[in-house]
């Protein structure tokens, strides 16, 4: 039996189903939430155009805002803070520490990303990948990065076209 909660306000613990347009706290939940507004711990399937702190979410989250710690799967046009993200995270803002996947178009800091970066803009601290046209300072970073500008101190790898400061840089600097 599928519930639904259209329009509901409040706190919502262990629900299950489509719950459009809610405002409040809803722990546990599982199933799609658009428009959801609020705390949203251990939340599973779809989260769109949510906003607020969403702890140990799983599965689809596009056009999220706020804090989301320990998310895992795909979050697209994302703002805020993802802490421990695994997945994919296209048009991503703010920042990513520890996150692991595909992340296209990301702007903000990313410290400890592992994976693949393209058109990255910011701050990439001990970033482990293919990062590609990437804008901004990268310390400690290993892997490939064709057309890259900024400042790469301590670099490991293949950095075809790039541009700007290179300290303590090792590999191939075409």
């Amino acid at each position: 039996m599928k519930l639904h909660y259209p329009y509901c306000y409040g706190y919502i613990p262990y629900c299950y189903g489509s719950i459009p347009y809610c405002y409040g706290s809803i722990p546990y939940c599982y199933g799609s939430i658009p428009y959801c507004y609020g705390s949203i711990p251990y939340c599973y399937g779809s989260i769109p155009y949510c906003y607020g702190s969403i702890p140990y979410c799983y599965g689809s989250i596009p056009y999220c805002y706020g804090s989301i710690p320990y998310c895992y799967g795909y979050i697209s046009y994302c703002y805020g803070s993802i802490p421990y993200c695994y997945g994919s995270i296209p048009y991503c803002y703010g920042y990513i520490p520890y996150c692991y996947g595909y992340i296209p178009y990301c702007y903000g800091y990313i410290p400890y990303c592992y994976g693949y970066i393209p058109y990255c803009y910011g701050y990439i601290p001990y970033c482990y990948g293919s990062i590609p046209c990437c804008y901004g300072s990268i310390p400690c970073c290993y892997g490939s990065i064709p057309c890259c500008y900024g400042s790469i101190p301590y670099c490991y790898g293949s950095i075809p076209y790039c541009y700007g400061s290179i300290p303590y840089c090792y590999g191939s600097i075409p």
